[in-house]
């Protein structure tokens, strides 16, 4: 029989699931790593309104962490790769198997923009190979790649014309070649059988067993979820019958099912992992969850999905980066407010590098928060982190803040 629960305790477990409860990993090597594993992946942003997306959700778990750790992982180690989860994202190599498949199927995918990459990539034959044959004696930039499309590639946006970089995007989405580098946003090319060397070979698995462990990391890192937030959440488009993978699963005693007690959905079945299914149980009842303050990238994989966000916290959230600046309601570069189980609201930021400044131009509260001491004293130690984070010395506090929550940030940085 299906698990009973409110939505307070599945918002429970998926913060705890998320890193976001309980005491922080260690900010080493080994801590970021396993914070990866339990998230299933980062998504990739090049926004540095504040930092780079991956960099903030790390800094949203582990607090402040030297940032080389993660480039050796991903350099050096290579316990960590570039790739496309539900978007572009590092992604862990203990997991190449399944995203050998993803390239696969990208290669094979059958829709309008797919027809016309395959077809550009057809009349082009002699770059890919040119490409091929330079890689060979090591990883080159898009820059560096001495060949030319024999037919142009065109589109309405940023890539027109740019011929030799959509090459290589295609390619690396099939898994012809990796990314072995970054300079800035300019990447470093590679084989991956140079990059990986024999796990390359060694990556491959049934198609049956990928859409378990696809659905198995869903499911570890959501908490709980719907069939749909599950095919969202971590790699998508690869499982076209994932009930059926997910009632085998539940049959094989993995995962088990959950019904919320109320809010919107339940009627529809959850799922959570079975290893979890204790500390679930224990989250529904009235202890305390021990939760922290922590500021969410806008790409964070708590809220990646706003559906989900709507579902579990009636919060409403929207990306308005690219909105002119008389059509945002908040502003710019808005990271979302969780504190305990609960995204309590949001906060308008930017890091001024030049004057080594971290300005806070707003702070929005949900109904009911705007007078919790709490909120504000954890907002700002959340800040006074990211700050030692960034490596910002002095703050600027605008005046659109609740009173209490600006009263108590004040306290807090100092």
């Amino acid at each position: 029989m299906p698990i009973e629960v409110s939505r307070q305790a599945v918002r429970r477990l998926a913060v705890t699931k998320q890193g976001l409860a309980g005491p922080p990993l260690a900010a080493t090597e080994a801590g970021l790593l396993a914070l990866v594993r339990q998230l299933g992946c980062v998504q990739l942003d090049p926004m540095r309104v504040v930092e780079r997306s991956h960099r903030l959700v790390l800094w949203s778990r582990l607090g402040p962490y030297d940032p080389a750790l993660l480039d050796r992982l991903r350099w050096q180690h290579k316990a960590l790769f570039e790739y496309w989860a539900h978007a572009a994202s590092l992604v862990l190599a203990d997991n190449l198997a399944i995203h050998r498949h993803q390239m696969a199927a990208f290669a094979k995918r059958d829709s309008v923009p797919s027809r016309r990459q395959q077809a550009w990539m057809a009349d082009n034959a002699g770059l890919r190979r040119a490409i091929l044959r330079q890689l060979r004696a090591g990883p080159l930039s898009a820059a560096e790649i001495g060949a030319e499309p024999a037919r142009a590639w065109q589109s309405a946006g940023w890539t027109n014309g740019r011929g030799v970089r959509e090459m290589l995007e295609l390619m690396w989405r099939q898994g012809q070649v990796v990314v072995a580098g970054r300079e800035g946003r300019g990447k470093q090319y590679a084989l991956p059988l140079d990059w990986f060397g024999a796990a390359w070979n060694q990556a491959v698995i049934p198609q049956a067993e990928s859409r378990r462990r696809i659905a198995e990391i869903s499911v570890r890192a959501l908490g709980a979820g719907t069939v749909r937030h599950i095919e969202h959440h971590f790699v998508r488009g690869l499982d076209p019958d994932l009930p059926a993978t997910l009632r085998k699963l539940v049959d094989a005693g993995r995962i088990i099912e959950v019904r919320l007690t109320d809010g919107p959905n339940q009627r529809e079945a959850w799922y959570a992992h079975a290893e979890d299914e204790a500390e679930l149980r224990w989250l529904a009842g009235p202890g305390d969850l021990g939760g922290r303050t922590a500021l969410l990238s806008p790409f964070d994989n708590l809220i990646c999905d706003r559906q989900r966000v709507r579902q579990l916290w009636d919060f409403e959230y929207s990306s308005e980066i690219y909105l002119p600046k008389d059509k945002r309601q908040f502003g710019h570069y808005v990271m979302p407010i969780v504190h305990g189980e609960e995204l309590v609201g949001r906060i308008d930021p930017q890091l001024n590098r030049a004057k080594g400044s971290l300005a806070v131009h707003a702070a929005f509260a949900e109904a009911g928060w705007h007078k919790d001491r709490a909120v504000g004293r954890g907002l700002g130690q959340a800040l006074a982190s990211l700050a030692a984070f960034l490596g910002a010395e002095r703050f600027e506090l605008g005046r659109r803040m609740p009173v209490v929550w600006r009263r108590e940030i004040a306290k807090e940085i100092g």
